[in-house]
């Protein structure tokens, strides 16, 4: 699986139905579609320093997402509204040793380096229900899935104090 093989599946999923509902001459309501990039997303790092600017250690990332994108339309001469609902799950864990460097730029600000290999286990769910009057259609996946990868990330530290700093990654 690739980074967007997740969101391309579920809200591809969600946008193929929608754009059926629309074809088929429904008055859409009321619509919300949420990325499956909103939710938890959180990362731990033990590090024990070989030097003052080197160390090595291991790092566990946590994504965890569960948005539900609905839709609600009415055919036209219908008084009944009918509900399109999509929920995927998405959680990946992430356990990886790595190198990591610092590189004090001035007395308040480090830049930081990490990297190493990876093993991510993921899971997805995808359930989609049509409710119409009198009839419910569900349809449910599940897939897991395990990968071996390389991740890393720079980054700026903000020392605040010498307990205490910002710290930003991409």
């Amino acid at each position: 699986f690739g980074s967007g093989d997740i969101s391309a599946g579920a809200l591809g999923e969600f946008d193929r139905s929608t754009a059926a509902v629309a074809a088929s001459g429904a008055q859409v309501t009321r619509q919300e579609r949420r990325a499956v990039t909103s939710g938890t997303d959180i990362a731990g790092d033990i590090i024990y320093r070989l030097a003052p600017r080197l160390g090595v250690g291991v790092r566990l990332d946590y994504i965890h997402s569960y948005p539900q994108s609905s839709i609600l339309f009415r055919y036209p001469g219908s008084v009944n509204d009918y509900t399109l609902d999509t929920t995927p799950l998405v959680e990946i864990y992430a356990p990886r040793p790595g190198l990591y460097y610092e590189r004090p730029l001035n007395s308040w600000l480090i830049f930081l380096a990490n990297g190493g290999p990876a093993v991510h286990f993921a899971k997805y769910e995808f359930a989609r229900r049509f409710i119409v009057p009198g009839r419910e259609d569900d349809i449910r996946q599940k897939v897991t899935a395990t990968r071996f990868g390389l991740q890393g990330g720079l980054g700026l530290e903000l020392l605040l104090n010498t307990r205490a700093g910002l710290f930003v990654e991409v």
